[in-house]
């Protein structure tokens, strides 16, 4: 089984397209790699992932205006010792997060959880349909939630699953059409993903776009750095951007770079001004600000 080391715990703020960064509070709960993390609302929550001697399993939340964190109700719920996990997939729609998979004390988890943030309480639901997996891609389009790719206990996997809140169930959707891969980049740009990157026992750089709607794929431009996988990815002004990451050097890395939708063209944007990392964590806000930090 493999694990991530990790040590350092800053979280910093990005701003685009000035690209101003300005260090905030430490996370707390310590430091971590491979956590999963999203946004509800205007705050930013991160779970799971692993420290140097175990899974972890606590999550806090991230205030913007005051830059403080809260500890909030741990994955899984009271009920929920022994649930400990890194490398999940993840995806947040409305007031709601899922998170799912992951591996810990079960190598290649298949379970689903609910995080309502209204009432702070998790919930377990459907089963993933794709079985059990890891180090896999989790992004929400249009209202639903989608999984798929990472690692199962056959091997890697190409596949991607549509999920939905109001029924509680799991639909298969078209396969990725690279090549199957885990620790992959992924962003949303108008209800499209972009999906690349990652690790199918070579460093990979290709990109590909997902419709939802339309359950299509279609290439696009390659990342124009390094092959890599283990990034950060997220989505500001109808941009995307992918970074940090282990890549074909064998290095971790501290570049950033961006990617118009509307031409299909990648940029060399700023890089990070925290130490090189894989494995690190980003979260985006409405306000066009990302947290970047972990790893």
């Amino acid at each position: 089984m493999k694990k991530f080391l990790l040590f350092i715990p800053v979280f910093l703020l990005s701003l685009t397209p000035a690209k101003a960064w300005i260090q905030r509070d430490t996370i707390g709960g310590g430091p971590r790699s491979a956590a999963s993390g999203f946004c509800i609302g205007t705050a930013a929550y991160v779970t799971l992932g692993l420290d140097s001697n175990s899974y972890k399993r606590s999550m806090w939340m991230y205030n913007p205006a005051t830059d403080i964190w809260t500890q909030m109700e741990s994955f899984g719920g009271p009920t929920g010792q022994g649930l400990d996990r890194d490398v999940a997939m993840s995806f947040a729609i409305g007031n709601k997060a899922y998170v799912v998979g992951g591996q810990g004390s079960n190598p290649f988890y298949d379970d689903t959880w609910e995080y309502d943030a209204v009432t702070n309480a998790w919930s377990q639901k459907q089963v993933f349909a794709g079985g059990g997996r890891r180090a896999g891609v989790g992004f929400s389009a249009n209202g639903k939630g989608y999984v798929g790719m990472g690692q199962s206990a056959t091997g890697l996997r190409n596949d991607m699953w549509e999920y939905s809140p109001t029924t509680n169930t799991w639909l298969a959707r078209a396969n990725f059409p690279g090549t199957a891969r885990r620790l992959v980049s992924c962003f949303v740009i108008s209800n499209k993903a972009y999906i690349g990157t990652g690790d199918d026992g070579v460093f990979k750089a290709d990109m590909f776009e997902f419709d939802p709607a339309l359950n299509t794929w279609i290439a696009k431009a390659a990342f124009a750095g390094t092959p890599r996988y283990g990034t950060v990815s997220f989505t500001m002004y109808n941009k995307g951007y992918v970074g940090l990451g282990y890549d074909n050097t064998l290095q971790n890395t501290d570049d950033i770079w961006e990617y118009n939708p509307i031409t299909n063209a990648w940029i060399f944007k700023d890089i990070f001004p925290g130490s090189k990392r894989a494995n690190a964590t980003a979260v985006a806000t409405p306000n066009n600000k990302c947290y970047i930090g972990l790893g």
